[in-house]
């Protein structure tokens, strides 16, 4: 038992991860994503149409705050 929960775990980290990078390459959702949680460590913005940061801060402290659309412009911030 304990083997399966070690490897859903993988699984599940190795998900979230591509996820993750996905948005900070091309700065979007995946779609039918469902991110439950963005690390402690980020703060998600919204981006405009022009590529500005208009600083709606849709994710931080660990929490969603909303959740953005799929394929929704958003760029990550380490803190």
């Amino acid at each position: 038992m304990l083997n399966m929960c070690e490897k859903v775990k993988a699984r599940q980290k190795d998900y979230y991860q591509k996820v993750v990078d996905e948005m900070a390459r091309t700065g979007t959702m995946p779609p039918n994503c469902d991110l439950q949680l963005p690390k402690k460590s980020m703060i998600v913005l919204v981006m405009t149409d022009d590529d500005n940061i208009n600083g709606e801060v849709i994710a931080k402290d660990g929490r969603w705050l909303r959740l953005p659309s799929d394929r929704e412009k958003v760029i990550i911030r380490y803190i």
